[in-house]
């Protein structure tokens, strides 16, 4: 896995922080149930190996200077690219709620 750069692990703090509490910054609900029905059919977990494309989307997106920028690139991605980076995020909010407190409904 790359190393963090520290701006992006900022950002990424912050935008996982948000979602802790239901507000998902990158996200509309439509990208989010398109995301978690293919989900449930086991689409990703056979794409695990594009984790590290996926990743480095995420530290770019990181990089830029505003939600609403980084919304615009993920609007601009490939379908299912956007999804991989949803559903990686929704991955890295688990993660971090086990880290920080009690498991929260997304």
């Amino acid at each position: 896995m790359e190393t963090i750069p520290p701006q992006a692990k900022n950002v990424l703090d912050y935008i996982l922080f948000a979602g802790q509490s239901g507000n998902h910054l990158l996200f509309d609900l439509p990208l989010i149930r398109r995301t978690f029905a293919r989900a449930t059919r086991g689409r990703y977990e056979e794409r695990a190996k594009q984790r590290a494309k996926v990743e480095r989307a995420l530290y770019y997106l990181a990089e830029l200077p505003s939600i609403d920028e980084q919304r615009r690139f993920i609007t601009v991605l490939p379908p299912e690219m956007q999804e991989m980076i949803c559903y990686y995020y929704f991955d890295l909010l688990e993660q971090a709620t086990k880290l920080t407190g009690p498991e929260r409904l997304h």
